[in-house]
């Protein structure tokens, strides 16, 4: 490996042909090194036992590099999720075995990796100052919390974990985090946008009004966004679901201009976090 620059990250090319030793839950030790995302979905069968690299950059992953200088020396570490897959298909049919893992390499000649931290299943992963906030579960199917680690060059330290608390979290600006919605019932203009939405969506429409938040999230002369938020339905499937509707100027009234949906699943059936995709 040619000598490193002090603004260098680690490419994807050495970071997915790196070898990993790998503690897995009830395996044991592997060494391993991971295929890509796309060599998993163009495989032939299942690769049972495979660990897959999940950054992968021609595909649409919400799981990304998160890259810091742990110890000082100039050059970006990474923290790299994979995949552990299911070791056969005994455990593959019964939703045991498979893991998803976030570990630590540092960069170096060679670069080395150090410490792989497992879960059941992750949803999102974040960078505040030295630290990893990661919204998952330690079981594949369990109750999600957010796990908060201190991040090093020995890996990630546990500092705390609590249950995901929906209320808490913000309603994206972006679009596409959220599954197209469309309601014939708000065609035409307003006056109030938050009278309309609150006699369309909350009055009588509710399992109770506990369960209903509604609030107007901006306001300004070109736009009026409100959110709509709804919790403990009483669904096998669908746990909550909240909408952003976005409201745009029409002379002296407002027009519903897109309105956008996200979910949070029951357990085992999708995220518990909220999330733009159906839960299953």
């Amino acid at each position: 490996m040619s000598a490193l620059s002090t603004e260098a990250q680690l490419s994807m090319l050495e970071l997915q042909s790196l070898e990993y030793r790998i503690d897995v839950p009830e395996r044991g030790q592997i060494v391993t090194t991971p295929m890509t995302f796309t060599e998993f979905l163009d495989s032939e069968g299942f690769d049972y036992g495979a660990v897959v690299y999940l950054p992968t950059d021609d595909m649409e992953n919400s799981l990304t590099l998160i890259h810091r200088d742990l110890n000082g020396d100039g050059l970006d570490d990474a923290l790299v999720p994979l995949m552990v897959l299911p070791e056969n298909e005994q455990q593959a049919q019964n939703d045991e075995g498979g893991y998803f893992a976030l570990a630590t390499v540092l960069n170096g000649q060679p670069p080395v990796h150090v410490y792989t931290t497992f879960f059941g299943m992750i949803y999102d992963i974040e960078q505040v100052d030295d630290q990893i906030l990661v919204s998952g579960a330690v079981d594949t199917w369990g109750d999600e919390e957010l796990f908060t680690y201190r991040w090093t060059e020995t890996g990630l330290k546990e500092t705390d974990r609590e249950p995901i608390n929906l209320d808490t979290i913000p309603f994206p600006d972006d679009r596409e985090q959220y599954f197209a919605y469309e309601n014939a019932r708000f065609s035409g203009a307003v006056e109030d946008p938050l009278a309309l939405t609150r006699s369309l969506l909350v009055d009588g429409d509710a399992d109770s009004p506990s369960d209903v938040t509604l609030e107007v999230l901006a306001t300004s002369a070109q736009k009026i966004v409100i959110g709509y938020s709804q919790q403990r339905l009483r669904d096998d499937s669908v746990y909550g679901k909240r909408l952003r509707l976005e409201f745009v100027p029409e002379g002296d009234l407002w027009r519903i201009d897109w309105m956008g949906q996200q979910f949070s699943c029951q357990p085992g059936r999708g995220p518990q976090v909220w999330h733009g995709t159906l839960c299953s």
